[in-house]
């Protein structure tokens, strides 16, 4: 297995897609953080669209892109996409991942979903 959390590290924002009830896609850009297990975790309001979507239908995918290093003649280049399950934290939860990732770089200040 590849260990892409060299690449994941120079970015901080994720283009982030779900579905409405008519399974019509929405995307959203998301700040996001990463724990060790390679969980992805973001912050939002539950009234935002995506976060309606998500309390729905968990099933997201989402694609990350190092914008700042992206060079026209880098051999490197690289866009990552990948899918998975979004699932609402608990507050004991959110506050433990707010402690142990947020607080280091408090770019985004409401609730975590994600």
């Amino acid at each position: 297995m590849i260990d892409l959390s060299a690449y994941i590290s120079l970015t901080k924002m994720i283009i982030l897609a779900t579905k409405d009830n008519e399974w019509n896609p929405y995307v959203s850009n998301m700040y996001f953080k990463v724990d060790p297990e390679n969980n992805f975790y973001f912050r939002s309001k539950s009234f935002r669209q995506h976060s309606q979507h998500i309390m729905k239908r968990a099933d997201v995918a989402w694609s990350i892109i190092n914008t700042e290093k992206y060079e026209k003649d880098a051999k490197d280049k690289k866009a990552l996409q990948f899918q998975g399950l979004c699932t609402r934290l608990s507050w004991k939860d959110a506050e433990k991942v707010s402690k142990d990732i947020y607080e280091k770089d408090m770019t985004v200040h409401t609730s975590i979903l994600c």
